[in-house]
């Protein structure tokens, strides 16, 4: 008996539709595991993080120098206990100085803080951001 015979007797002919219907489910299963596997093995690297920030004022009647900040991390770790510093500028002298801490920021992600400083930001003052800390 040659082998394709043989092929045809045993797998084809004494293997019943729910055998096969179970087979082809795994294996198109475990080909689809393996492909998103990949994909992330190769989209996702471990980058360092990367930070960036966007403010916005939010003032109300009680809290003139309110801000709202959007932290985003670029990068491709989670960076976790973050510690920014946020600093009001006004014609290149350093009126005040406000610490943000963010538990927990993952990688491709934004998290939003809010602080205040005593005084609105008027048209010629600046606010400036630096990142203190993370692990």
């Amino acid at each position: 008996m040659s082998f394709f015979k043989a092929f045809s007797v045993h797998f084809l002919q004494e293997k019943n539709k729910l055998e096969w219907v179970v087979f082809f489910a795994g294996f198109i299963l475990l080909a689809g595991l393996l492909v998103y596997l990949s994909y992330q093995w190769i989209r996702f690297s471990e980058t360092a993080p990367r930070l960036t920030f966007e403010v916005k004022a939010v003032p109300e009647v009680f809290d003139p120098g309110r801000y709202q900040l959007h932290v985003y991390n670029e990068g491709g770790q989670t960076v976790k206990e973050v510690q920014l510093e946020a600093a009001l500028w006004r014609q290149q002298k350093l009126i005040e100085k406000t610490c943000i801490r963010l538990d927990l920021l993952p990688r491709h992600s934004v998290r939003t803080a809010w602080f205040s400083f005593r005084e609105p930001l008027p048209n010629n003052d600046s606010i400036g951001f630096h990142v203190l800390s993370y692990q």
